[in-house]
Formats: C-alpha cells, sequence, structure tokens
C-alpha cells in the first residue's frame, strides 16, 4: 500500500501528520510511503531525514494525491491556492483519507459531500472514542493537553510581573493573582445566579508569616500571659514580664503579677490549687497556655534598650 504524507496547507499550521520515526515503522511492514516536499519543516525535521527512513520525496502535489492508496494529513482538506484545486478533487477515487475532519462543524459540510462524491473512506481522528482501548489513538485529548500547556506560556508572557513567589536580593516579590472575571452582564443574570461580592479584607489580607484568615480572637488575660511566659527562656520571660506588668498596673489599677505567681505554677496544696482542680481550671488554664498567644507588650522589644 502506498501511504502519503500532505504537507499542511491551513494558515498557521506547522504539524505533520507523520515523523521519520514513524515512516520507518510503516517500511518496516512492507508499504510505500511518499512525503510531500517541506512537510516537516514547521517541526524542524528536514527532507533528507525522510529520506534516511526510508520515504520517498515528491515535490509534485497533485502527483502524490492522485497516487496515495492512504493519505494522512492534520487537518481537513482545504482549497490549494498555489495548485488552484481543492484537496479533495485531488484525491484519488476510492483512496482513504485520516486526519482532523471535524464534520459536525457546519463550514466543513461542502468537504463532507465532496469526499462522499468520490467514494473516499475518511476516518476522523477527532471521533475516536475516549476509552482505554483507543487510548494511545487518542490525539485529540494529547492536543489538547499541548493546546492548554501553551495557553498558560502565552498568558505568562503577556502578564507584567512574575508569576511565583520569588525571592531577590531587594526582597520578596508576591506570586501573581487570579481575578475572577464576568463573561455576562450582571444584568442579565438571574437572582439566583447574581455574582457573589467581592471578599471581604478580613479574609482577604494575608500576612508573611500566616497564610491563614484574619480571625479575631479576644485579649488574653494576664494570667494566661504569664502562663505563656513560664515557657519562655529566663531573659526573654522576665523582660515581657516587667512590660507586662506595667501595662497592667496603668490600664487596670491592679498590681503586677511576677513570674513566680504563674497560674500554671500554683502549688497543689494550696486552697486555689484545690479549687482549680475541683472545676477542672487548671487543665484548662494549662491548654490555654500553650494555645493562647502572648499579649502585646506596649513598651520596647526586649532586644532593644529602654
Amino acid at each position: 500500500m502506498k501511504i502519503a504524507v500532505a504537507k499542511e496547507i491551513l494558515a498557521g499550521e506547522k504539524r505533520v501528520a507523520a515523523l521519520p520515526e514513524t515512516v520507518s515503522k510503516y517500511i518496516a511492514m512492507g508499504h510505500h510511503v511518499d512525503v510531500e516536499a517541506s512537510a516537516g519543516m514547521g517541526v524542524y525535521v528536514s527532507d533528507s531525514q525522510y529520506e534516511t527512513a526510508g520515504a520517498r520525496i515528491i515535490s509534485n502535489t497533485e502527483e502524490l494525491f492522485a497516487q496515495a492508496d492512504l493519505m494522512l494529513k492534520v487537518k481537513q482538506p482545504q482549497f490549494n491556492d498555489r495548485v488552484g484545486k481543492h484537496e479533495a478533487q485531488m484525491l484519488r477515487e476510492g483512496s482513504m483519507l485520516i486526519a482532523f475532519l471535524h464534520p459536525a462543524a457546519p463550514a466543513n459540510h461542502n468537504m463532507i459531500r465532496m469526499l462522499e462524491d468520490k467514494n473516499i473512506t475518511a476516518f476522523t481522528m477527532d471521533g475516536i472514542p475516549r476509552i482505554s482501548r483507543a487510548q494511545r489513538m487518542d490525539a485529540l485529548t494529547s492536543m489538547s493537553t499541548i493546546t492548554g500547556y501553551r495557553s498558560v506560556i502565552l498568558a505568562a508572557s503577556c502578564l507584567p510581573r512574575f508569576i511565583p513567589l520569588l525571592g531577590t536580593a531587594i526582597g520578596v516579590n508576591p506570586p501573581a493573582r487570579k481575578y475572577p472575571a464576568l463573561s455576562v452582564s450582571p444584568r442579565r443574570l438571574s437572582p439566583a445566579q447574581t455574582p457573589r461580592p467581592r471578599i471581604t479584607t478580613k479574609y482577604a489580607t494575608m500576612t508573611a508569616k500566616s497564610m491563614c484568615p484574619i480571625v479575631t480572637l479576644p485579649a488574653p488575660r494576664t494570667d494566661d500571659a504569664m502562663a505563656c511566659h513560664s515557657l519562655m527562656p529566663r531573659p526573654f520571660h522576665s523582660r515581657r514580664t516587667a512590660c507586662h506588668s506595667s501595662v497592667t498596673d496603668a490600664a487596670d489599677g491592679e498590681p503586677s503579677v511576677g513570674a513566680d505567681r504563674s497560674p500554671v505554677n500554683v502549688p497543689p496544696d494550696s486552697a486555689q490549687g484545690n479549687r482549680m482542680r475541683a472545676t477542672g481550671e487548671e487543665k484548662a488554664v494549662r491548654s490555654r497556655a500553650f494555645t493562647r498567644p502572648v499579649a502585646p507588650c506596649r513598651g520596647n522589644p526586649p532586644w532593644l534598650p529602654e
């Protein structure tokens, strides 16, 4: 059987139906392969590579179509301006054609009728079912994967900033964010389809150290703060204790609570310890000591002098 590989003439189409590796397999099966001249230039495959694989290079397009028992193409037959004929008319009567025909498209109906008039057996690659047995022939999915990948690359080249988070010598560039866009007018939407309001600042604001939504927590009590202080190293502990003591004295007018009087360190045989064990408050205080944040210090940080 004579297999022909035509050069694609659709505008912007650079693919080719068969590579030299595929041509060598066809020849190993006992078939003859003809390739149109410069058919693989769009994928950087020269005619000499096809000749090395065993194919014959033909420059005359009409001769290539007229001698082929099986024509391999990427896209559907088009009108060839250089020859002045439609590719479907140049096919030999009773031959076979394998390509992406897209027969359901209204623009291709006339081409389908031309194939029917010449008794052409045509196989459309976009009609192969997406099942396990036909997975190796599912060219539509593989081409769609390439199209989606390239669309992201092209979109990234049009973006005026970096996409990922990048740390540089002058600082950190935050990652690009995706902003939803409505393709229809909101006035045409039904009440159930009304777009949601923009996310509030409470949940949209993020910090460099925490990527969780900001939640407003009640201010920790002095005893909880002192329980957290007991877990810190001694220099930092003493500095923060003095700072919290001054804040407590100024705000509440109560005497400051020292580090030695932390609720976690209450003697078990004291009346306060018995009351805490009876009510389960001791366990709650210890739990808060590990989960509640330290009260903010309104004075200088511990690493700065007074």
